[in-house]
């Protein structure tokens, strides 16, 4: 169980010693941006895209005269 939290905390200093000792790393950026469009997918494929879309929903305000569809 404690594992994959003390894996994260290593590769993180890691990254961190890597960092201050000047060692450019590529495409770091495409490379979390790719890693939240995977997440994203896995969860609307595993879960709908109901958990996905939501929250969204919620943000979007309806006019007072509209009636709420269900």
């Amino acid at each position: 169980m404690w594992l994959l939290p003390a894996a994260f905390v290593a590769m993180l200093a890691c990254g961190a010693v890597l960092g201050m000792a000047g060692v450019a790393v590529p495409a770091v950026e495409a490379g979390i941006a790719a890693s939240v469009v995977v997440l994203a997918l896995l969860v609307v494929l595993l879960h709908g895209a109901g958990i996905a879309v939501g929250p969204a929903r919620r943000l979007v305000r309806r006019p007072a005269a509209c009636p709420v569809i269900r």
